[in-house]
């Protein structure tokens, strides 16, 4: 928050909700200067950016408004000035105060406002600003249905009282809303961001009635999904739920059921809390597996705690017709009736689903003050489907009516014991806790966001129909390369001079499009998959030295090992926007010889690997400047046993030498490094990697 009380003011102040506390930020570079009635919106929580405001220093009633556009690095907490549509002609907003904004994707939209403190007219206008182009365009949509002259999206101003307004830039058009809920009091100039599952925050604001001004000093969330405001945050910052589908295969959970039957069931010792029959197993193997395909869809950091695994018990429950659940919620640990082998702190609740087609039994996730499994939030059973959800958010199951019997398989989700910033231990908060708590507000508020959550189901990542480019995929590394990534189900395209799916010399600078213009072709791009560019073709040259080196050999290396993967790599994510790709990744392998030198003879070979690094950075940070939801990363090997050193020498015996003086990495670890980097979720982006063999360079 940047703002003002009763004069204007140059601070920051950052909230943090879990420990409900305010902290200043202290920046630096371009500050704004002091100022009031602007807007605030976050970028992709990397800037956030300020347009417009009051100047209050001017004597009234001669308050001017400001015309600029700062932007702060949230990481280094540096301001810089922008300077939008600095072109001739180009059109831009007017100055103006006490308009708000809000960012969505990728461009942040501007609404009302005024020019000077006490005018008596208001701006209608609606702006979009492109945050990746630098630029303004007007929005102003031509439907008479529009908030009229007010200064925000959240709450109306002077005999208009309190009104929200919603815009949809699809239709071009205004909707103006009815919430429910703790409706804030009318008010102006309030600090108001659009956040995470597209809750908008507000804080404060001002109402000034009759000449008589009353400053607020209060925080509210609107919550568009049930168009219901909330006084303080609308969920407790714990909370999460989540459906993965196809984690298992139908064949999977034949077999899981199998083996499940194998061991033996039991009567359940929980009735009537839970009827029905128990088996169990305890499989590190399986459940490893298991969780390397939620990986993705889970936090990897949960209530101040790093995810580790899941649990190696398998807990299978079948419900014959008749068998309900009452609302409870769960344990860590299981409970004393089902231990679990559980090396660190369960806090979510894995429910497996090995079967269909039964009516009834469905799991309801409920509202903390649930005394029956109506309402709530329904999970449709479907084969391989997961639901993961908080211990202690309380669920149940209705009585099966007629189908099959129901079969589903509970294992949890483990934490480490300690806090992930500070190393301090901590206590799990459902290791003692009891089938029933007492429902606070901010469980009920809780329950909002479960159901946004189980809205948007998802699958465990699938690479079905993606293409992957590994270039130097002749042997080595790229050979490897390959495998392993058809291994995931992808269509992999592999670059080489010879003994390839494709022929072609890197080098050439028509090669790189006439290739990945073909494996676009091939991609189902539309379902999502991911593209993959794997920049992996290197040569070294015994005769690219720095003193006393062949010119000619000194460039060779540097073309095949830095400027041709700047030309593929730029042509690869020239294609991925103008496809409109939800994703892509570029890995470029390097090496370890990037990072330091062991020997002057790889001086060339070097500086052509290091320059590689640059440009990796270099395409990270632009991509990242444009918004653009495509990752770049750097893998960096120590020594593998390859035949690189036989062709860079021309000599085996050579090679020979190398790998018997010092230990080395197979081609299979850099596989594994790059495939995990693959396989991390969306919001992470696993930057460099850099390996070596255990003892060795």
């Amino acid at each position: 928050m940047y703002g003002f009380a009763n004069s204007s003011y140059a601070d920051m102040w950052r909230y943090h909700n879990p420990n409900d506390t305010w902290e200043e930020v202290l920046t630096t570079g371009d500050v704004p200067s002091a100022r009031l009635h602007h807007s605030m919106v976050a970028v992709n929580d990397a800037q956030l950016l300020i347009f417009d405001g009051f100047n209050v220093f001017k004597t009234m009633p001669d308050h001017d408004s400001y015309d600029d556009l700062y932007s702060l690095d949230i990481s280094t907490r540096v301001w810089t000035k922008l300077g939008p549509n600095d072109v001739d002609g180009a059109t831009r907003p007017s100055k103006r105060g006490a308009h708000d904004a809000v960012y969505v994707d990728g461009y942040v939209f501007v609404f009302g406002g005024f020019e000077v403190i006490g005018a008596t007219g208001h701006y209608a206008e609606l702006w979009r600003y492109d945050y990746r182009e630098n630029f303004w365009t007007d929005l102003t949509p031509e439907n008479n249905n529009n908030p009229g002259e007010d200064d925000a999206f959240a709450a109306g101003r002077g005999s208009r009282g309190l009104d929200s307004w919603s815009y949809t830039p699809l239709a071009d058009a205004w909707t103006q809303l009815d919430p429910d809920g703790d409706v804030p009091a009318a008010r102006r100039a309030t600090h108001g961001d659009i956040a995470v599952y597209g809750i908008l925050h507000l804080y404060g604001g001002v109402c000034i009635v009759n000449g008589t001004s009353e400053i607020f000093d209060d925080f509210y969330a609107y919550d568009p999904t049930s168009n219901t405001w909330f006084l303080g945050m609308p969920w407790s910052p714990s909370s999460f739920a989540v459906t993965v589908d196809k984690v298992l295969s139908q064949e999977e959970c034949s077999a899981l059921i199998a083996r499940a039957d194998e061991a033996g069931w039991a009567e359940s010792p929980m009735a009537p809390l839970q009827s029905g029959l128990r088996s169990r197993l305890d499989d590190p193997e399986l459940t490893r597996e298991v969780f390397s395909r939620l990986r993705p869809s889970l936090p990897g950091v949960h209530l101040r705690r790093a995810v580790v695994g899941l649990t190696p018990t398998l807990r299978f429950v079948r419900y014959p017709v008749g068998c309900a659940v009452a609302p409870h919620p769960d344990t860590a640990g299981g409970d004393r009736h089902t231990p679990v082998m559980e090396p660190c702190s369960s806090l979510l609740t894995c429910l497996l689903y090995l079967n269909e087609g039964y009516v009834g039994c469905e799991t309801h996730l409920l509202p903390p003050d649930a005394k029956t499994c109506e309402g709530g939030v329904r999970v449709e059973p479907a084969v391989g489907r997961a639901l993961i959800f908080d211990h202690g958010i309380l669920h149940g199951c209705p009585p099966l009516s007629s189908g099959p019997e129901k079969i589903v398989c509970r294992v949890d989700v483990a934490f480490e014991d300690l806090d992930h910033a500070t190393g301090e231990k901590l206590a799990n908060p459902y290791r003692d806790s009891t089938l029933r708590r007492r429902p606070t507000p901010a469980a009920r508020r809780a329950f909002s966001k479960v159901a946004r959550a189980l809205a948007r189901p998802t699958e465990a990542r699938t690479f079905s129909g993606a293409v992957a480019v590994v270039t130097g995929s002749s042997s080595g590394i790229g050979k490897a390369l390959c495998e392993g990534l058809r291994g995931l189900g992808m269509d992999v395209v592999g670059v080489a001079r010879s003994n390839a799916e494709v022929c072609a010399d890197v080098t050439d600078p028509t090669s790189a499009a006439r290739v990945l213009a073909s494996a676009f072709g091939r991609s189902r791009v539309n379902n999502g998959a991911p593209l993959v560019l794997v920049n992996n073709a290197g040569i070294g040259d015994e005769r690219a030295l720095v003193l006393d080196g062949d010119q000619e050999a000194c460039e060779r290396v540097f073309r095949c090992n830095a400027l041709a993967p700047l030309d593929w790599m730029r042509e690869f994510i020239r294609l991925l926007r103008t496809s409109k790709a939800p994703r892509g990744h570029v890995f470029n392998i390097s090496s370890m010889s990037a990072h330091r030198l062991l020997a002057p003879h790889l001086g060339v070979y070097a500086a052509s690997k290091a320059a590689l690094q640059t440009l990796t950075e270099a395409a990270r940070l632009d991509l990242q400047r444009r918004d653009l939801p495509y990752k770049v990363s750097l893998v960096s090997p120590g020594l593998v046993e390859t035949n690189f050193y036989a062709r860079m020498t021309g000599s085996q015996a050579k090679a020979d030498l190398v790998y018997a003086a010092s230990r080395s990495l197979h081609p299979q670890d850099v596989v594994d490094a790059v495939l995990y980097a693959l396989q991390a979720p969306d919001r992470v982006q696993v930057h460099d990697i850099l390996l070596r063999p255990q003892g060795g360079h």
